[in-house]
């Protein structure tokens, strides 16, 4: 085998690779993306949610952090800056995080997370 036949086959196996690593990351955003709503949270409309005030103690008040959606966009644009190979192993790590006594927030890269939506992810993974 010559070095150009070496260099096409090195050509074929990376646009091989490229395409399976396209097709892991977008399964894995849409497991992600298939979560759905947190179900504490009641929908008014696209923009607005109540939320029980007894599931506010111990967690951040930010509506991103109840908000399951929103988590799973903040989720996805903090593993996008990581090899994808990595992706389960470290959502698995974040989940299993200790997080302040009695709350439920695990904060990643200054980020709060939802224990129960991270675990939600790890199942459905």
């Amino acid at each position: 085998m010559g070095i150009v036949e070496k260099i096409e086959s090195l050509r074929a196996l990376e646009e091989q690779y490229n395409a399976r690593r396209a097709a892991v990351t977008e399964a894995i955003v849409e497991t992600i993306r298939g979560i759905g709503q947190n179900p504490s949270v009641r929908q008014i409309n696209k923009n607005c949610f109540t939320i029980r005030f007894s599931d506010l103690i111990g967690v951040p008040w930010s509506p991103s952090f109840h908000d399951w959606h929103r988590q799973a966009e903040l989720l996805i644009g903090v593993l996008l800056q990581k090899p994808v190979l990595r992706w389960g192993e470290l959502i698995r790590q974040w989940a299993d995080r200790p997080g302040k006594k009695g709350s439920r927030a695990i904060d990643v890269e200054k980020i709060s997370f939802d224990r129960k939506f991270l675990a939600e992810v790890v199942a459905r993974l």
